[in-house]
């Protein structure tokens, strides 16, 4: 699996995750506004609002816990990917070439001076043989 492909699953997985936890917010909204409507109705307000603070508490607790174990789960294949890119065979001008001129299809040529500005060159010829894994990374990261 490329990185392109890991951060795209984790961006899905992060935005499935912002939904779910809109909807479980406005739920709890709707729940709240109607148990304060019939609260108001019968004097028990005081101890509704103690209800519902400790209810969006504990709610924000575990999306809290959930979040930061789904960061952690998601993380993991990536820096493993990471770590095989780099430990792959040396990338060579051509291919690293190839790239530069996909992502600029793809990104832009200022996105892309942008990482060579980063590396400390102006153009490919101007980086080091060595060079050319990590930009290979940066642009397909982009």
């Amino acid at each position: 699996m490329s990185i392109e492909n890991s951060i795209t699953k984790i961006a899905e997985a992060l935005g499935a995750l912002a939904q779910s936890g809109n909807a479980i917010a406005e739920s709890i909204n709707r729940y709240c506004d109607m148990a304060q409507t019939q609260a108001v109705s019968t004097g028990d307000d005081v101890e509704l609002n103690e209800v519902i603070n400790k209810a969006v508490a504990e709610f924000g607790a575990e999306h809290a816990e959930h979040n930061a174990k789904a960061e952690t789960e998601k993380a993991e294949p990536v820096a493993e990917e990471v770590a095989e890119a780099e430990s792959d065979k040396p990338v060579t001008f051509e291919e690293a070439k190839t790239v530069v001129i996909d992502a600029v299809a793809a990104k832009g040529k200022p996105a892309v001076a942008a990482i060579f500005k980063q590396l400390g060159a102006k153009n490919l010829p101007g980086l080091e043989p060595s060079q050319y894994g990590e930009l290979v990374a940066l642009c397909k990261a982009a």
